[in-house]
């Protein structure tokens, strides 16, 4: 973050050459503003959390559904359950790689002094 602020506080402080191309003028200009977004707009990240470990969840449900489908003869389809298991781990994997990155930025927020 504090970074992000130094590097747009550099582009701020810099001239654009009248002679520049137009469109490299107008992305500095677009890059420099600020997005507008209101509060309340979209879904929430708590709940966009929420879903991603309900489809994790539901993944894993059907995987283990279609398992036992398999071992007790209701279904034939060695390639469904296959596939059904193959989906969950992604998305296990995919969960995991986002509670690591949360964790990771928790971390160095914590250790900046205000």
């Amino acid at each position: 973050m504090v970074e992000i602020q130094d590097s747009l506080r550099r582009l701020e402080s810099m001239q654009v050459h009248p002679s520049a191309p137009k469109r490299v003028r107008e992305a500095l200009a677009e890059a420099l503003q600020e997005p507008e977004v209101e509060q309340g707009q979209g879904p929430s990240f708590a709940n966009l959390l929420r879903e991603g470990v309900q489809s994790v969840s539901d993944a894993s449900h059907e995987a283990e559904k279609k398992m036992k489908g398999l071992i007790t003869g209701e279904t034939e389809s060695v390639h469904e359950v296959l596939s059904a298991m193959g989906k969950s781990d992604v998305q296990f994997s995919l969960m995991l790689q986002v509670r690591n990155k949360l964790i990771d930025a928790w971390q160095r927020l914590s250790q900046i002094r205000v």
